[in-house]
């Protein structure tokens, strides 16, 4: 099928010492870790399949605009490039949301961040697939942008949604907020940052995707969610979940990174390979990993406990704000994390906690570490 053997035969003969099943108060040896320190571990990167193309993303450069006309035409001039899909070679659902269906795979009307993909070029070499993909032309119609919550959440804010600019709205209440202040002997009104942070992971994000002669696919992802990359394929092909067979590689960090946007990148590859019949690969640079990819969220936190004259928290009132990026992805699971952490492990018979999310005209917000 391919180059994808992941090390040699003995990726599966770790297993535990001693009798089988019994590894408690054993030194159990780690069923990669020879692999790991030799090098000889097989990740995305050296991956490969017989007749494999190369893929390359085009994106508007800009964060908020209207698209008025894609010609993806002149991506066939360079030596090389063999196909081109956008929204239109969709066979199934143009859309990859994963809890709000909010997102386009391919933007068809609008663009709501620098990166938000228009189409994708494959090509006999990464070059020509870069080359390729610089050459769409497409014409915008720009708007005015929001890049932070509270810009989003002002008067007039441009909307960046035609739903609002509001992604997540959550509400936990307990007892009377008012009723615990007024027994207060002692109160904190503070307000508190989180940036935006990048994961860092030291592998790219990247994929490939082969297609099956009995239509069906088989993708190939560095990435922490499986199932979400199956369920979107699935979905952007208009295929049985059954015909799409999605192979886990040996992941180099993900840290919540890799668990939304892989569903992205290999439903786009997915479709490309279907249009041209032929494997395709696509692993990005790092500096396109940055621009792309989803990010911890930005949230200000702004508290009001209090207690009595013994130190018992009497009440806590808080409000998180944050910024969602151009689609909510992982963020209505995240805030909620957000939410019902908020006040901590304490027993405090009077809370409000009220967290917003808010569209931005940035990347993705997602999964990071200990949100």
């Amino acid at each position: 099928m391919g180059d994808t053997d992941m090390g040699g035969t003995e990726m599966g003969a770790g297993g535990m010492d001693g009798e089988k099943g019994h590894a408690v108060g054993r030194s159990v040896r780690s069923v990669d870790g020879a692999f790991k320190a030799t090098g000889s571990l097989r990740f995305l990167q050296d991956v490969s399949f017989p007749g494999m193309l190369y893929a390359r993303m085009v994106w508007p450069g800009r964060p908020h605009a209207l698209i008025s006309k894609v010609d993806v035409t002149p991506a066939y001039s360079v030596d090389g490039v063999v196909a081109v899909a956008d929204g239109g070679d969709v066979p199934g659902e143009n859309r990859v949301g994963v809890f709000l269906d909010d997102q386009p795979l391919f933007a068809t009307d609008k663009v709501r961040y620098e990166a938000d993909c228009i189409a994708i070029v494959a090509a006999e070499s990464p070059e020509a697939a870069l080359e390729g993909a610089s050459r769409v032309k497409v014409d915008f119609e720009d708007l005015a942008a929001a890049g932070t919550p509270e810009e989003a959440a002002a008067d007039g804010a441009p909307l960046i949604h035609e739903e609002g600019n509001v992604a997540v709205d959550q509400l936990l209440e307990k007892g009377a907020v008012a009723r615990g202040e007024a027994g207060c002997a002692h109160m904190v009104d503070e307000t508190f940052f989180s940036p935006v942070q990048e994961h860092a992971y030291l592998e790219p994000i990247g994929a490939i995707a082969v297609p099956r002669s009995d239509g069906g696919m088989e993708v190939y992802f560095s990435g922490q969610c499986p199932f979400y990359v199956r369920d979107a394929v699935a979905r952007s092909l208009a295929i049985p979940l059954a015909r799409v067979r999605v192979v886990q590689l040996p992941v180099g960090g993900g840290f919540g990174g890799k668990e939304d946007v892989p569903s992205e990148i290999c439903s786009r590859l997915a479709v490309l390979a279907a249009k041209c019949g032929r494997p395709v690969k696509m692993v990005l640079t790092r500096e396109e990993d940055i621009t792309y990819s989803s990010k911890r969220h930005p949230i200000r936190m702004h508290y009001r406990m209090g207690c009595d004259e013994t130190g018992q928290l009497k009440f806590a009132d808080i409000e998180l704000v944050a910024g969602v990026g151009a689609y909510a992805t992982l963020s209505p699971i995240v805030l909620f994390r957000s939410t019902v952490h908020a006040a901590g492990p304490y027993d405090i018979p009077n809370v409000r906690i009220a967290t917003r999310g808010f569209y931005t005209n940035t990347a993705p917000r997602g999964a990071m570490r200990g949100f």
